[in-house]
């Protein structure tokens, strides 16, 4: 992908912080929603609500870590960037396995 000069300095100029004020938000949502179950059913497993939480945590870390490389390398802050897509298309087995270190199952 070439991406010219121009486009280069209009990026360095304004920067768009509209992601991780969205994704901050819905944390905070998430947050009030899950403490004391307020909006969630109380019996709503604990491992579930630690893995949303620490995907949205996820979220907002790649997004700062790209805006402040973008600053230096905008090339590779756009592929950073595609990487917040990652645990999307991840198994919750699998972003289990990254949270905790170890499978959600246990076996008998």
């Amino acid at each position: 992908m070439m991406i010219s000069r121009n486009t280069i300095r209009e990026g360095k100029k304004r920067k768009n912080h509209q992601p991780i004020i969205i994704a901050s938000l819905l944390y905070i949502q998430w947050l009030y929603a899950t403490s004391h179950h307020r909006l969630v059913d109380e019996n709503l497993d604990p491992v579930n609500k630690v893995t949303l939480s620490r995907r949205l945590i996820f979220g907002i870390l790649v997004y700062l870590i790209v805006i402040g490389i973008s600053f230096v390398y905008l090339q590779l802050s756009i592929f950073l960037f595609t990487m917040i897509l990652v645990p999307a298309f991840l198994s919750n087995k699998a972003i289990h396995r990254i949270a905790f270190g170890r499978s959600h199952r246990t076996k008998p």
